[in-house]
């Protein structure tokens, strides 16, 4: 009885490597990676009667895992938190396209290649810029966040989707 049930699983493996190949990860398996900054900022800077704003959106890296299949995601939703903030509107959909490539391919140490990608995502707009703004009579001092969700499909053609928070900071300095 027990050898029938390795030899079931066995035929089942070879099946499955024969069918998919490297590919064990489907739907595509995505995590989020390490980056320079994954904040975005705005920088207001006061000199006299004048505000100039410089704007930091944030950069991401999104990673396969090993023996993933890639994904495309052609739609980035935000949505900006917490839900008492004064916009409108307080959630904006972006098309666009992030490729995260597939992650099974070896190197000449016989080490997986991992799918990666890194992009910047557009967060801070114009709205987003006057609420922080000194000059702004509602004006925001504390950190919010952004709920970014990345939806596409994968290699596969499943669907596949993403969610980030992303800290909005607003600093203020004076140029004498």
């Amino acid at each position: 009885m027990k050898l029938s049930y390795r030899l079931a699983g066995l035929v089942l493996t070879a099946a499955l490597t024969a069918s998919c190949g490297y590919y064990t990860n489907i739907p595509a398996q995505i995590k989020v990676g390490t980056t320079a900054s994954n904040v975005a900022t705005v920088t207001y800077s006061a000199s006299g009667e004048s505000v100039a704003a410089e704007v930091k959106n944030p950069l991401i890296a999104l990673e396969g895992e090993p023996g993933s299949i890639g994904v495309t995601y052609n739609k980035i939703s935000i949505e900006y938190l917490p839900a008492s903030l004064q916009l409108s509107p307080r959630q904006v959909v972006i098309t666009g396209s992030i490729r995260v490539p597939s992650s099974h391919q070896f190197d000449e140490n016989n080490q997986v290649v991992v799918g990666r990608v890194e992009t910047e995502l557009p967060i801070i707009s114009a709205q987003i810029v006057q609420l922080g703004s000194p000059g702004s009579q509602s004006r925001i001092t504390s950190q919010i966040s952004a709920q970014v969700t990345l939806e596409g499909t994968d290699d596969a053609g499943f669907p596949a989707s993403k969610e980030l928070f992303i800290p909005i900071n607003f600093i203020s300095t004076s140029n004498g």
